[in-house]
This record gives C-alpha cells, sequence and structure tokens, in this order.
C-alpha cells in the first residue's frame, strides 16, 4: 500500500512538472502553493486506499475488533500512506529527470522497507543500519500495526503473549511514539518539500 502509494505519484509528477513550470512563468501561482496544492489533492486519493484494505480485512483476521483498534490500524495506515507519497512526490518534483527520479524512488523504497525490521531483527543490524532503523517511517509503521494485530494473541497460543511478540523483534517504541514518530516525518516531508521547489524554482 505504501509503496504504491509512492510510484503512483512519482509516475505522475513529471507529467505534471511541464504544466508547472509554464504556470509558474506565467506568475500563476507560487512554489509554494504549487507544491502544497498538488500534495494535498495527491493526500486526499491516498485515503481512500487504507480505507479500503482497513474495512476489507478487519472483521476476517482474527484480531481485536474493538473502535479503537480499527481507529488505530486506520490512523496508522494513512499516515504511512502520507509520508510514501510524501517521498515519492518531493522526489519527483526536485529530480528533473524522470528516470533518474524513478530509480531514486525505488532505491529510497528498498532502504526504508529492509529498515523495517520485519525482513530480519532489529538487534542483528551493524551501528549503521540500526541508526536507519530507529528513525526509519517503516519500522514505525510496522511496529504500529503488529501491536495492533497481536492484541489478542494470547488467545491464540496462552504461551505467547503480545510483548513476546514485540521484544522478540525490538519493537519498544509503543503506540504513542509511533505515532508522534510517523506525524515527524509527515510534516519534515512538507517542510523539505517546500524548501526545495522554492530553491529549485525560485529563478522561473
Amino acid at each position: 500500500m505504501t509503496v504504491s502509494a509512492s510510484l503512483n505519484v512519482i509516475l505522475q509528477v513529471p507529467m505534471q512538472k511541464a504544466v508547472m513550470v509554464r504556470e509558474l512563468s506565467s506568475k500563476m501561482y507560487t512554489p509554494t502553493t504549487s507544491f502544497l496544492g498538488r500534495y494535498i489533492s495527491s493526500m486526499i486519493v491516498q485515503v481512500i486506499y487504507p480505507a479500503i484494505i482497513i474495512f476489507l480485512l478487519f472483521w476476517n483476521v482474527g484480531i481485536v475488533t474493538d473502535l479503537e483498534n480499527f481507529y488505530m490500524l486506520f490512523a496508522y495506515a494513512t499516515l504511512a500512506s502520507f509520508v510514501f507519497c510524501g517521498q515519492g512526490f518531493l522526489i519527483g518534483t526536485l529530480i528533473a529527470n524522470e528516470d533518474q527520479a524513478s530509480q531514486i524512488n525505488v532505491l529510497a523504497i528498498m532502504i526504508l522497507f529492509a529498515t523495517s525490521g520485519v525482513l530480519a531483527n532489529i538487534n542483528s543490524f551493524s551501528p549503521l543500519l540500526r541508526f536507519l532503523v530507529d528513525y526509519s517511517p517503516s519500522r514505525l509503521n510496522c511496529e504500529g500495526i503488529f501491536r495492533r494485530v497481536t492484541i489478542n494473541a494470547n488467545k491464540l497460543d496462552p504461551l505467547i503473549n503480545q510483548e513476546q511478540i514485540l521484544g522478540g523483534m525490538a519493537y519498544t517504541y509503543g503506540d504513542q511514539w509511533c505515532l508522534i514518530g510517523l506525524s515527524i516525518w509527515f510534516l519534515g516531508i512538507i517542510v523539505i518539500g517546500l524548501i526545495g521547489v522554492n530553491l529549485r524554482y525560485k529563478n522561473i
């Protein structure tokens, strides 16, 4: 879901870039207005994918189905979608060449996916990778979702509880810090994007 959000956006940006440059040249709006307008309109569409997935899976995979769990899962899915959508939009806007933008975006996705803590235990990573993992939006999102889906783990197996599962994966942040971290990533991408787009198109 998050990967498709990033890839879908970055494929659209090169097609919009020529129009954006022409409109900026005619002073129809500023780079800030352009970036925020296109990003926010993309975000509105990105809410649909998490909603569909949560509605399809929530009552069918044996997890706790109370209202709090639903809202938390939806919050994680939506924030992660916004972050990766912003990543794709940021790279696509700042890098002129379409092929280079796509390649850099795929590389960024691979790095973030590798630092999610799902492919390998976080405790086994080297210091450099551990640093990346500690601040990776993929790790924050995966930990948050794992926390939500493992609440009733001891009902499936009395010998296993949620803390054992999360501790074994080195997921120790908790819901609060995962949501705060994803929100910081979301706002940070907007700030970086605004700075970058104004620097790139300041002479138009």
